[in-house]
This record gives structure tokens, sequence and C-alpha cells, in this order.
């Protein structure tokens, strides 16, 4: 194996969480969880056949004990986290059978603002010099449909779906 290569599963975790001030205000808890959404939900993506509702749209099932598990927090926490996710409008939860999991959807709003952001990162203008410092330049925005659409394919998402 080469000492280069990573032979260990990983969450993407994307950069738009970290460097926007959009998002600065949201707890690292639940940005952390919204990357383990956004991570589980392109396997729901490949079982789409199992994870597709009524109207066509793909959903993640997370329940309330994996995430308390997997941050290592209580039932109390894991609730606020959902819930700070909620009212910054990145996720919609909705059951449709008592004592059933959450449904959770990707909404609309992080989807546009990462092919803003993708965007932009595309059209940056700076390059690297010799001794490994970046130049910045003023970058130039363009309307650039492959950049949307392979943010869309990435992350899929709801439009105002039932709040």
């Amino acid at each position: 194996m080469k000492e280069d290569t990573f032979d260990y599963p990983f969450i993407r975790y994307p950069r738009v969480l970290i460097d926007s001030p959009m998002f600065s205000h949201i707890s690292i808890e639940a940005r952390t969880l919204f990357a383990m959404i956004l991570d589980r939900f392109c396997l729901s993506t490949v079982n789409a056949d199992r994870f597709t509702d009524k109207h066509g749209k793909i959903y993640v099932i997370y329940t309330v004990e994996e995430v308390c598990e997997k941050l290592g927090c209580g039932n109390t926490k894991a609730l606020r986290i959902f819930r700070e996710l909620e009212a910054e409008g990145m996720i919609i939860r909705k059951r449709e059978i008592c004592c059933m999991p959450y449904k959770i959807y990707i909404t609309e709003r992080f989807s546009e603002y990462a092919k803003q952001e993708f965007a932009n990162a595309e059209n940056d203008n700076s390059r690297v010099h010799e001794n490994g410092l970046r130049e910045f330049t003023k970058r130039e925005h363009s309307k650039n449909n492959n950049i949307n659409n392979k943010i869309s394919n990435t992350y899929p998402s709801v439009r105002e779906y039932g709040k």
C-alpha cells in the first residue's frame, strides 16, 4: 500500500459549512450532523428505489439513537441539533406513521448556497507562487450551467416540502 493513499472510510464535509459566514453561527455539532446526513444522502441516492417517497423525493433516515451514538451525546442534545438544522432551513423532518423514524430531506437553501459557493471557487483566478504562497485576484462570476449540474447531482434538494 502506498503511504499517500487513504484506505479508510471518510465523510465529505462541505467546505462551505466551515468557510461561509452564512453558516458560522451554526454549532459545530449541527454542521457535523449535516455532513453525516449528506453522506447518508449519497447512499440513499444509490438506493433510490428504497429511499424515495410517494412524491419522488429522496430522503434519509437517521434516528436520534444513531446520532447519540455517533456524536457521543444524549437524546436531548441530539434533538436540539436536529431542531437547529430545521430552524436554519437546512433539513425538513417528516414522520408519516407514528412510532416510525423521521424521513429527513435536504432543503433548497443549502443546495442553492452550495451552487453559488462552488461557482465562486471554480472562477477563482488565484495562483500559487514558487514559494508556496497564493496570490489572489478578483474573481470573475459566470453563469455556467455545468457548475450548477455538478452541484445539483451531488446534493439534490427538496423544494419547500410541506413544512
